[in-house]
C-alpha cells in the first residue's frame, strides 16, 4: 500500500480534503451529542487538522510569521494585572502556559509543540529535497550559529556547575533562556532573509499597535471602573520591548527613504504607539527607546535630518539644562520628564527603584562569594541587607532577580556570563556591518531593527526579569536571525563554503 508521503502532490492533496471532510463530520456528530459550552470542544479536531493541513502545504515563513504575531498580539491571564482580557486570551494562555493542564504529564506548552512542528515539516522538505521555501533564499552567518553554540555550552555549564554544588536543577531558568535560541532556529529555517523583512517589520508593527490600543483601552476605560484609578502597567512588562522595536521601524522607514507613504505611517501610527508607551507606565521603555534612537544617531551617515536634528540639539541644550536645573525638585505637570528621569536616575524617587537598589546590592555583594564559576543557575542570591519579601507575587525571586543581569553574573559566573552575552554582542556586530555595508534602504531598516531588538532585550534583562518574558526570547532570538541572513545578504559575512548568496 502507498504511504501519504509517495503519493503524487495532486493526489495527497485530495487526500488531505477527504481527511478534513471526515473531521467535519465528526466534529458535527460530537456538537449534537455534546451540550452548552463543552460543544465548542466539538470544533477542536476541525481546527487542528485544518492547521496541520496547512502547516504542511504552505511555505515555513507564514506559518511562523503567524505564531510569531499571535505571541507578540494576544493577551494572557496575567495581562492588565487580570482585570480584563481579550476574547482571544486563551489562545494565548494555551500558547505560553503548560500543557498538563490539558494532558496530565505533557509538560511542553503551545508554542515549543508549534515550533517543533514546524521544524519537523522543514526536516522532512529537506529530507524530500522540496523547493517550496528556497525562493531567494539566504544562508545565514557561521558566527550566528557558533554564537549560539557558545551560549548553549555557557548556558550547560550554569546548570551542571548548580547541580554539582547541590542547588538542584534550575527546569524553567534552563528552557527560558533556551527559547531564544529556539526562535533564532525558528528564524534561520523558516525566514529565507531580506525577502522576509518586510513580513516581519509588518508583524511587529501590527501587534505593537495591537497592543498599544490594547493599553488605551485598559487605562482610560477598563481600570477606572474597576479600580477607581490607573493600573501600574497595562499591558505587560515585555511591550516595552515590542513598543520600542516597532517605534524604531516606524522611524527608520522615512529615515533611510523618505516618501510619503513611509512618513504617513510615521505620521499616523507613530503617535499610537508612543501612547501605548505612556499608557503601559514604564519607565524602561523611555530608557530603552531614547538608546535606540541615540544609536541610530551616532551609526548613521550625515544626512539632512540628522543636521537638523544636530542644529536643534545645539540651540536648545542651554534652554533644556535650564529647564532641569529649574525643576530638578519640582513636582508639576510642567516638570513631569524631570520626575520620570529622577526616577530611573536615583533611589529616592519611589519605593519600587529603592528595593530594587537594595536588590542589586544583594547581587553583587554574592557575586564576591563565587566570582568567576559562579554560583550555578539553579542558586539564588543571599541576603546582605534586608528588604521587602515579595514572594508572594514572585516566589523565585532571589532565584531570577529582577534585574536579570546581575543575577545570570551571579548564577553562571563571569566566563559562562561572558559565553552568553556574546550572542547578543555578535547581533549588534553582525547588524552594524550590515549597516554599513547595505545598499537597499529596507536592509538599513532591518539592521537598526536588530540593534533596537538587542538594546531594547538588554534593557528588559536589567530592569526586569529579561528571559522570563516572550517578547524578550522572540525579539532576541529573530534579531539573530534576522542580523545573520543579513550580514551574508550584504557582504558583511562571507556565505558558508559551497552555500552561496540566492538571489533577491
Amino acid at each position: 500500500m502507498r504511504s501519504a508521503a509517495d503519493l503524487d502532490p495532486p493526489a495527497a492533496g485530495r487526500l488531505g480534503t477527504a481527511a478534513l471532510i471526515g473531521l467535519a463530520g465528526v466534529a458535527t456528530a460530537a456538537a449534537n451529542v455534546l451540550q452548552g459550552r463543552y460543544a465548542l470542544l466539538a470544533a477542536l479536531p476541525i481546527a487542528l487538522g485544518t492547521g496541520l493541513y496547512l502547516v504542511t502545504r504552505v511555505p515555513l515563513r507564514w506559518s511562523a510569521g503567524a505564531l510569531v504575531a499571535v505571541l507578540l498580539t494576544v493577551d494572557v491571564s496575567t495581562d492588565a494585572a487580570g482585570i480584563w482580557h481579550t476574547p482571544f486570551v486563551g489562545l494565548g494562555d494555551l500558547l505560553r502556559d503548560n500543557l498538563d493542564r490539558i494532558v496530565p504529564g505533557l509538560a511542553v506548552n503551545g508554542f515549543e509543540v508549534a515550533i517543533l512542528l514546524l521544524l519537523a515539516v522543514w526536516g522532512y522538505r529537506r529530507a524530500t529535497v522540496s523547493a517550496v521555501d528556497d525562493d531567494g533564499r539566504v544562508a545565514t552567518a557561521g558566527a550566528a550559529r557558533d554564537l549560539a553554540l557558545l551560549f548553549l555550552v555557557g548556558l550547560a555549564y550554569a546548570e551542571a556547575n548548580g547541580l554539582a554544588r547541590g542547588t538542584g536543577p534550575a527546569a524553567w531558568k534552563l528552557r527560558n533562556n533556551l527559547h531564544v535560541l529556539l526562535f533564532f532556529l525558528l528564524g534561520h529555517v523558516a525566514f529565507r532573509g531580506p525577502r522576509d523583512h518586510g513580513l516581519l517589520a509588518r508583524i511587529v508593527l501590527f501587534a505593537a499597535s495591537v497592543k498599544a490600543l490594547m493599553a488605551v483601552w485598559v487605562q482610560q476605560v477598563v481600570a477606572p471602573a474597576a479600580t477607581g484609578g490607573e493600573l501600574s502597567y497595562a499591558t505587560s512588562h515585555g511591550d516595552s520591548a515590542l513598543f520600542t522595536v516597532a517605534l524604531v521601524i516606524l522611524l527608520a522607514r522615512p529615515m533611510e527613504r523618505p516618501d510619503r507613504r513611509r512618513l504617513l505611517d510615521a505620521a499616523v501610527l507613530g503617535p499610537l504607539l508612543l501612547l501605548g508607551v505612556v499608557e503601559n507606565g514604564r519607565r524602561l521603555a523611555w530608557v530603552v527607546l531614547a538608546t535606540s534612537f541615540l544609536a541610530i544617531y551616532l551609526l548613521s551617515p550625515w544626512r539632512p535630518w540628522k543636521r537638523l536634528i544636530t542644529r536643534g540639539v545645539v540651540i536648545l541644550l542651554p534652554i533644556a539644562a535650564l529647564y532641569v536645573g529649574v525643576g530638578w525638585n519640582r513636582d508639576s505637570s510642567f516638570f513631569g520628564p524631570i520626575r520620570l528621569l529622577r526616577s530611573v536616575s536615583g533611589s529616592s524617587a519611589d519605593a519600587s527603584t529603592r528595593w530594587r537598589d537594595i536588590e542589586n546590592w544583594n547581587i553583587a555583594m554574592s557575586i564576591r562569594e563565587h566570582p568567576v564559576l559562579g554560583a550555578g543557575l539553579g542558586a539564588q542570591y543571599t541576603i546582605y541587607k534586608h528588604n521587602a519579601d515579595i514572594s508572594m507575587f514572585y516566589p523565585d525571586y532571589r532565584g531570577w532577580p529582577h534585574n536579570s543581569v546581575l543575577g545570570l553574573l551571579l548564577l553562571a559566573g563571569l566566563v559562562a556570563f561572558a559565553a552568553m552575552w556574546c550572542f547578543n554582542a555578535g547581533i549588534v556586530y553582525l547588524a552594524v556591518r550590515s549597516y554599513r555595508l547595505a545598499r537597499d534602504p529596507e536592509d538599513r531598516v532591518a539592521a537598526l531593527a536588530c540593534i533596537a531588538a538587542v538594546i531594547a532585550c538588554m534593557g528588559l534583562a536589567y530592569g526586569d526579569t529579561g528571559a522570563n518574558l516572550v517578547q524578550y526570547r522572540i525579539l532576541l532570538g529573530l534579531a539573530m536571525a534576522v542580523a545573520a541572513k543579513l550580514a551574508v545578504a550584504t557582504g558583511a559575512w562571507p556565505a558558508k563554503a559551497g552555500a552561496g548568496r540566492t538571489a533577491r
